[in-house]
């Protein structure tokens, strides 16, 4: 019994695939045309969920690369725009004076200064290193050691006795500015709601004095 139901499994199998052997040969004629299998309705994604799905899989990166982008434009914009000194001026006094004293010398020192990059344009910079002589704060002297460290533009000072002073405690074998010095007129403080109460010099820096020591002023 077993055996007979074995052979008719067998011969129902051989005419299935006779049929079907004999329906892909009609097709390869032309006789007959393929059925259309259904569309799975899931597999059917419209625009907006295409977006969404890609959002779901790549929005960190997306977000991550837009950043960095971000990031890299205003670099590049920022070293672009930076400007590009004629002179740069170090105010370093134990008498401080407020940012439009350094904006009135800018607008003095661009008088007489020359195009030295050739840009066509004379720009002059001043930096406040300026500090009060009961208060000496260490972030004033931090930014003026930083200056003169990195900075190959920071060449000319003002200073007055005290601060020259202290160049001079750091730099005893060495000193830090050149012989030749001038006194600042005192006209470069006209129309200023400063009023110096002592003489102030323009010294120029020897460049072989280029390392500053972490210490404050004595």
């Amino acid at each position: 019994m077993a055996k007979k139901q074995h052979e008719s499994e067998t011969l129902r199998q051989r005419r299935l695939a006779n049929k079907e052997f004999i329906e892909l040969k009609k097709m390869q004629r032309g006789e007959i045309t393929p059925e259309k299998k259904p569309v799975d309705a899931e597999k059917i994604m419209t625009p907006k969920d295409k977006i969404k799905n890609f959002w779901y899989y790549y929005g960190k990166i997306v977000i991550i690369g837009a950043i960095i982008l971000v990031g890299v434009v205003f670099s590049v914009r920022q070293c672009i725009n930076k400007p590009k000194y004629d002179l740069k001026i170090i105010y370093f006094t134990y008498e401080q004076v407020p940012e439009s004293v350094t904006e009135k010398l800018e607008k003095e020192f661009k008088k007489i200064c020359n195009d030295t990059n050739g840009d066509g344009d004379i720009v002059v910079s001043v930096v406040n290193c300026s500090c009060n002589p009961e208060m000496r704060s260490n972030e004033i002297l931090t930014k003026l050691q930083a200056l003169i460290a990195a900075d190959e533009q920071a060449v000319m000072f003002i200073t007055d006795d005290e601060s020259i002073k202290y160049f001079d405690n750091i730099h005893s074998d060495n000193k830090f500015f050149k012989k030749e010095t001038a006194v600042l007129p005192q006209k470069f403080f006209n129309g200023t709601v400063y009023t110096p109460t002592k003489e102030f010099t323009v010294s120029v820096r020897n460049m072989s004095a280029t390392n500053m020591d972490s210490q404050s002023a004595k």
